[in-house]
């Protein structure tokens, strides 16, 4: 398993770089484009929300990629918050449809997508 870590401002104008990585790491894994928009809609949608909330000055983004499956951990989300914020519903179906499993564990956001 392959495991990439990532911090970046909390700032829209890095999103673009983060999901050509995103597109980067699954193209040299041989993964489907349509997957690939998946995953790169997720992640997006991930770290919108950390943008909305502004719980940090950095998002920590942390990827694990094997054959069967590609996990994502977005750091410095305010679970409390989330829930409580209406507008942030909808970012939050998106990952639920393209994503196989999503959950917050300790103020960070669980992305698991099953590869195979």
């Amino acid at each position: 398993m392959d495991k990439i870590s990532l911090k970046i401002p909390n700032k829209a104008q890095y999103l673009s770089s983060l999901r050509l990585l995103v597109s980067g790491i699954l193209s040299s894994h041989g993964i489907d484009i349509e997957t690939m928009e998946d995953l790169k809609i997720a992640v997006t949608e991930g770290c919108n929300i950390a943008l909305e909330l502004q719980c940090n000055d950095y998002i920590d983004i942390d990827f694990e990629i094997s054959e069967e499956e590609f996990t994502i951990l977005i750091g410095h989300i305010c679970q409390k918050e989330i829930e409580e914020r209406e507008e942030l519903y909808l970012s939050t179906t998106i990952i639920d449809c393209l994503v196989d499993e999503t959950k917050m564990i300790e103020d960070k956001m669980y992305l698991k997508k099953h590869l195979k």
